[in-house]
C-alpha cells in the first residue's frame, strides 16, 4: 500500500490517509504520517513558503535549515532589506547610490550595521586616483554586529582593515597585513564602511569598551596605524624624534610618539592644530625650526612631497624616516644621499587595535579635538568635500543609530 501511495501522489496519498483512518485504524494512519512526511515538498509558490512538515530538531537541521525567512536579528529587523545606501567611488567619481546589494557574509565572516565611519586621507587620495579602486569607500567605522557568533550580536565592534586567507606565505609567518590574497575594507576589493552595512572576517572584529563613545571609536583605525610605528621600530628616551605634520594623522602619530618618552617635535603650519599638541605637553614648531641633520627619527605624515624633503633633510646619518602617509602621485628623491647617510625608509600601514582602544578607554590618547563635523550619509558628497578643505580636521559621517 505505502509503495502504491508513493507512485499516485501527494493529492491521492491525502484521500487514502483519510480512507484509512476510518478503516483501518491509528496503526496504519501512524505509518501515513511516516510516509507522507518523507515525500518532497510541492515547489508551487505556497508550498515553498507555507511548508508545513516538522523540522528535526537535531544539531544539524537546527542550524542548517533552510527556511525562507532566517529567523536571525538582521532578517527580522530589516524585513528583506535587499538594497542599501552608500557613497559609491567609480572612476574617480564619488556618488550616493540606494541601489547597492546589501553584502552576504561569508561563512566566518560577520554582518555589520555600520554606526558612524570616518574620512581620512586615504579616501581623498582614491578619489584622486592613488589606487583604481571602484566600490564602497571608508574602512575608519564603528557598527553594531546583526549577523554572526552570539557573543557578538548587538555589540559595537571595530574592525580590522585587511581581510587575509590565512593559508598564503605571509599568512603562514604571521603577517596577515601583507596576504598575497587579502581584500582590504574600502580600498582593496571589499565595499567599506559608508554604507548601511558591511561584511568583515569575525577574526578582525574588537568589541568597543563600553566607556568609549562610538565618535570616539571611529579614531581606532588610525590610532593602532599610528601605533604601528613602536611595532616596527624601537623607540626610546634617547632619541631625538620628529613629526612633519600638524593634521589628523601627525596629531595621533605625535601623542603616541610621546607615550614613549623620547624628545618629541612636532611641526606644521597651523597655529590651532599646534595649539592641541601644545596643550597636550608636545614641544611645537614650524618648519624654521628644523634643525638640518638633527634627528634620530623623522615620522612623516603629511603626504606631499615637501614634507618628505622636510623629514630627510632633518635625519642624521643612519637615521630612519617612516612614511605614514600615502602618495597618489610619484615622490622624488636623492636616492645617492639615501645611500650615503645609510638612510633606513620604513613604509608603515595598519597596526595593532588592542591597545589602540585601550589607550581611547584610559583617555590616554585625545580625540575629540580632532572631529571637525559630522554629516549624515544622505550629505556624504558635501562631507567630502569639507574634508578636501585646508585646515580642516576630522569629518565624520553619521549612518545608523548605534
Amino acid at each position: 500500500m505505502l509503495i502504491f501511495a508513493t507512485l499516485v501522489g501527494r493529492r491521492k496519498l491525502n484521500i487514502l490517509h483519510k480512507f484509512y483512518k476510518i478503516s483501518c485504524g491509528v496503526g496504519i494512519l501512524a505509518r501515513l504520517d511516516m510516509e507522507r512526511a518523507r515525500m518532497p515538498i510541492p515547489q508551487d509558490p505556497f508550498h515553498k513558503t507555507h511548508s508545513t512538515r516538522p523540522i528535526p530538531q537535531d544539531s544539524f537541521h537546527k542550524t542548517h535549515f533552510t527556511r525562507l525567512i532566517p529567523q536571525d536579528s538582521f532578517h527580522k529587523n530589516t524585513l528583506y532589506h535587499l538594497f542599501m545606501k552608500g557613497l559609491w567611488l567609480e572612476n574617480q567619481q564619488l556618488e550616493l547610490r540606494t541601489d547597492i546589494p546589501v553584502p552576504e557574509p561569508g561563512s566566518e565572516e560577520a554582518l555589520i550595521r555600520v554606526c558612524k565611519a570616518g574620512i581620512c586621507n586615504t579616501d581623498l587620495e582614491l578619489t584622486r586616483g592613488y589606487y583604481p579602486y571602484s566600490g564602497i569607500l571608508g574602512h575608519e567605522f564603528v557598527g553594531v554586529v546583526e549577523r554572526g557568533p552570539d557573543n557578538l550580536i548587538n555589540k559595537r565592534v571595530v574592525g580590522e582593515i585587511n581581510a587575509a586567507c590565512g593559508k598564503c606565505r605571509y599568512c603562514l609567518k604571521g603577517i596577515p597585513t601583507h596576504c598575497e590574497n587579502r581584500t582590504v575594507l574600502g580600498i582593496v576589493n571589499r565595499n567599506g564602511a559608508f554604507a548601511d552595512y558591511l561584511s568583515l572576517p569575525v577574526a578582525n572584529l574588537h568589541l568597543v569598551p563600553d566607556n568609549v563613545p562610538t565618535d570616539v571609536a571611529t579614531f581606532a583605525e588610525p590610532v593602532a596605524a599610528a601605533l604601528e610605528i613602536q611595532q616596527q621600530i624601537s623607540i626610546s628616551s634617547d632619541d631625538k624624534v620628529l613629526v612633519v605634520g600638524d593634521g589628523k594623522l601627525g596629531q595621533l602619530v605625535a601623542q603616541t610618539l610621546a607615550l614613549t618618552g623620547c624628545d618629541l617635535l612636532a611641526i606644521g603650519r597651523h597655529a590651532d592644530k599646534l595649539a592641541n599638541l601644545e596643550a597636550k605637553g608636545i614641544k611645537v614648531g614650524y618648519v624654521d625650526d628644523v634643525q638640518t641633520r638633527s634627528f634620530d627619527i623623522a615620522v612623516e605624515c603629511t603626504g606631499n612631497s615637501a614634507g618628505f624633503d622636510i623629514a630627510r633633510r632633518a635625519l642624521r646619518p643612519r637615521g630612519i624616516l617612516v612614511l605614514k602617509s600615502t602618495y597618489a602621485g610619484n615622490l622624488s628623491l636623492d636616492a645617492s644621499a639615501l645611500v650615503v647617510d645609510e638612510i633606513t625608509l620604513i613604509g608603515s600601514r595598519c597596526g595593532p587595535f588592542a591597545p589602540a582602544l585601550e589607550l581611547l578607554a584610559t583617555g590616554k590618547i585625545d580625540v575629540k579635538p580632532l572631529i571637525h563635523s559630522i554629516f549624515p550619509l544622505d550629505e556624504g558628497i558635501t562631507a567630502f568635500e569639507q574634508a578636501k578643505t585646508k585646515g580642516v580636521m576630522k569629518v565624520l559621517l553619521e549612518i545608523n543609530k548605534t
